[in-house]
This record gives C-alpha cells, sequence and structure tokens, in this order.
C-alpha cells in the first residue's frame, strides 16, 4: 500500500472525466457512475483520515456530511447503493467522530455496520450517564458468537443461535478477523474505551478468577454471565484485546486506563516481564518518570500485589521485597520470604544493591538479622548504614519521613524501568 493519496483521487477525476465525455453513454448511466465514482472518493478520504489521525488534513467537518449522505442512500431507496466497503467505512468514520446520535438511528435491517451502531449507543450512554447505567446488551450478545466454537452464528435476543453464512451481507462482522480489522480502525477514545471494557469484562466472566481478573473502567455496563461458558475461547478473547490496546496506544499513548490493562493482560498470560513494563509505563505518565508522587489510583494494592508476584517469578526477589513496602499496610510475610530466597541459585536481582531503596525499618531490621545469621558481614554493614540514616529516624516527623519514602520509591522505580523498559 502506497498511501499515494493524492495520486489515487486525481487517477478517479480522470476517469469521471473520462465517462462524462463518452458521448455514448446515457444521463442515466452517467449519474450512477458519477455516484460510484464519487464514493470511491470517498473511501480514499476516509482511509486518509484514519491514517492521519489525531492530525488529519481532511476536513472532518465536510467528511461528516459526505459520509452522511452517503449511509443516507439506503434510506432514500436509491437505485445505486453504494459498496459494503464504503458503507462500513462511512459508519465507522463517524462513529470515531463522534456523530453516535446519528448511527443510533440507522435502519437495524442494514446489518453490516450494526457493530459501529451498537458502540455508538454505548457511547452515548456513557457521556450522558458516566458509564453508571446499565445498558442494552445488543453490542455483548454481538460480539459473543465470535469467540465460541463456531464463529459464525449469531446469537439473537432470546439467546437462541442462528447461522449465518459467512458471504451474506448481516455476516460481514461475523469473524473474528473482521472483529480485528474494526477495531483497529477505532480512533475515537471513548469508542475504543467502550470496546475494551466489553472484552475485558468478557475475559473476566469466561475466566471467572478474582485473582485474574483484568481491571479497567466501564466493564459494569456489560452482563456478569455468559451461558456455556467453556465453549468460548477466552485466549482468543485476550489476543483480541491486545490488539485494540496495542493500536490504540499509536494515537493515544499517555493512556494510563490502556497502559494498565496491557499489564493486566500480560499478568494473566504469564508474561510477567512485560507486565511489569505496561505497569511502569502507566507510573512514568502520571509522576513525569517518578519526579513526582505516583497517585494510588495508578499503582494501587491490586497493581502492586500482581507487580510482587511478577519479580517473585522472574526470581528477583529482592524487588518484590522492596514493592512490598508499597502497599497500604506493608506485608512482612512476603517481604521476608523474598528476602530468605535471595540466598538461592536462582535469585537474579542484585540483592543489596536495592538496599538504598528500603526506608521500612522493620525489614531493614530483618536484613541485619538475616545477614548475622548467615554469616555475611559485608551485606549486615551496609544494611545497619541504610538504617543509620538520619531520615529514617523513627522520631522524625510525618513529612520528613513521608519525603524520605517517596525519595527511595523514585529511586528504585527508576532503577526498574532502566530494567524493563529497555
Amino acid at each position: 500500500m502506497f498511501e499515494d493519496f493524492e495520486a489515487a483521487q486525481w487517477m478517479l477525476s480522470v476517469v469521471s472525466h473520462e465517462t462524462k465525455n463518452c458521448g455514448s453513454v446515457n444521463s442515466n448511466m452517467l449519474y450512477k457512475m458519477g455516484k460510484l465514482l464519487s464514493w470511491e472518493g470517498l473511501l480514499i478520504k476516509i482511509i486518509q483520515f484514519l491514517l492521519d489521525w489525531p492530525c488529519p488534513s481532511i476536513n472532518s467537518q465536510s467528511l461528516t456530511t459526505d459520509c452522511k449522505a452517503c449511509l443516507s442512500a439506503l434510506k432514500a431507496g436509491d437505485s445505486v447503493i453504494p459498496r459494503l466497503e464504503i458503507l462500513e467505512h462511512c459508519a465507522l468514520c463517524l462513529l470515531n467522530l463522534g456523530e453516535w446520535e446519528f448511527l443510533v438511528n440507522i435502519d437495524k435491517r442494514w446489518n453490516y455496520f450494526e457493530l459501529a451502531a451498537e458502540i455508538a449507543y454505548v457511547c452515548l450512554d456513557v457521556v450522558k450517564h458516566k458509564g453508571n447505567k446499565k445498558v442494552a446488551k445488543d453490542a455483548w450478545e454481538f460480539i459473543l458468537p465470535m469467540f465460541g466454537s463456531n464463529p459464525q452464528q449469531k446469537r439473537s435476543s432470546s439467546g437462541s443461535t442462528t447461522a449465518i453464512h459467512r458471504d451474506s451481507p448481516s455476516g460481514a462482522l461475523q469473524s473474528r478477523s473482521a472483529l480485528s480489522q474494526f477495531l483497529g480502525r477505532l480512533r475515537d477514545g471513548t469508542a475504543i474505551a467502550v470496546a475494551a471494557s466489553l472484552l475485558a469484562r468478557l475475559h473476566n466472566v469466561l475466566r471467572d478468577e478474582p485473582s485474574l481478573e483484568l481491571v479497567v473502567e466501564y466493564t459494569g455496563l456489560w452482563p456478569a454471565v455468559v451461558s456455556n461458558a467453556n465453549s468460548y475461547n477466552n485466549r482468543a478473547v485476550l489476543e483480541v484485546l491486545s490488539q485494540l490496546l496495542m493500536q490504540a496506544l499509536k494515537y493515544h499513548p499517555t493512556n494510563v486506563s490502556w497502559l494498565k490493562l496491557l499489564g493486566d493482560i500480560n499478568f494473566v498470560l504469564g508474561h510477567h516481564a512485560k507486565a511489569l513494563r505496561y505497569y511502569l509505563e502507566a507510573g512514568i505518565v502520571v509522576s513525569d518518570y517518578f519526579s513526582q508522587s505516583m497517585p494510588r489510583s495508578v499503582m494501587d494494592d491490586n497493581v502492586l500485589r500482581r507487580m510482587i508476584k511478577c519479580c517473585t517469578h522472574l526470581q528477583c526477589h529482592t524487588q518484590a521485597a522492596v514493592l512490598c513496602q508499597f502497599l497500604e499496610e506493608v506485608d512482612y510475610a512476603t517481604a521476608f520470604k523474598s528476602l530468605g530466597d535471595m540466598k538461592s541459585s536462582s535469585c537474579s536481582d542484585a540483592m543489596d544493591a536495592y538496599y538504598s531503596c528500603i526506608w521500612d525499618t522493620t525489614i531493614l531490621e530483618y536484613l541485619v538479622h538475616l545477614h548475622t545469621k548467615r554469616g555475611e558481614h559485608h551485606r549486615k554493614q551496609q544494611a545497619i548504614r541504610v538504617m543509620g540514616m538520619l531520615e529514617l529516624n523513627c522520631n522524625n516527623n510525618e513529612e520528613i519521613q513521608r519525603e524520605a519514602a517517596n525519595i527511595r520509591k523514585s529511586r528504585f522505580l527508576r532503577a526498574m524501568a532502566k530494567q524493563y523498559l529497555c
């Protein structure tokens, strides 16, 4: 794909000019040809608009008008109608442009852009009710069969399924590959958030394991139960969701919620280094590379415990122990166990290299005891030096203690970022 849009539009204009100058063609045929060529030109504009996002060179207001006119040709009962691909792109473009009310009111008989209309409906609800209202299940029931054992079945509102032919218009979005292509063209942040929440909720319902749930906004919009959950491919749900998020982050690279969600997905899949990478990237975005205090909403206890587990699986026991301090209530049991594992041959991190990142005196006292018992004099002295620093004195006021902890948190997170983001 050369993406030479100017040349493509020029060639269409040449064809249009030649057609108009062809004397042997009757006026009705000229009208049809003119319509068809104008719609092909519109398709080129939409593709260019999607590729140029978020700074399109095409006037969005003009594009909105043209897309609405194209879809309105269906209502008008015109003798010539646009190609299916053009109709789908028009609906998708309007979804990205926030023209949700127009899409919601499209005749439901035209199934080949039903998903765009259903997502638009949820987007409207999210904007009006801030995601606190339970919406209709149409989008859920439209997507759910795509992850079943037979993705060419569409679930009706009654719960029964009907077969859909692969080549029929209503089956245009019934394959997972077609769904991935559709989701890969989403650009609007609200539309992406809605689609991501649907897939995340679907994973949570199918997996039904609270410790491996995906956490993202708007999941409460969707149903909490699926019949015959074992007949659906949960791994495929994660693959489609991952593809959606990777594409979305190209256009919204600082979206903290999606970075954390990618971290959750990799945690669920057992890709522990990647999970840490995305959790740290989310932290970098909100804290200006850890130069500011980290909001609890970004690194809450759920994320921190997952990071601790990732470090443990990667045999980075000292990192796991240091992270135990970040919790609302320090997890001494896990910290002590992690520190006790430091001597094992499977330990992959630098042991005492992170002692300067510890501010909890109970953990430091345990280190002194541990090294004394093992006869590790050098490490014992290092732990004592850290514990003896004035800013860690338990008699200091809360502000001094908090500042000492924040300095060490930043130091540690930067060290982790250097390791996992390379």
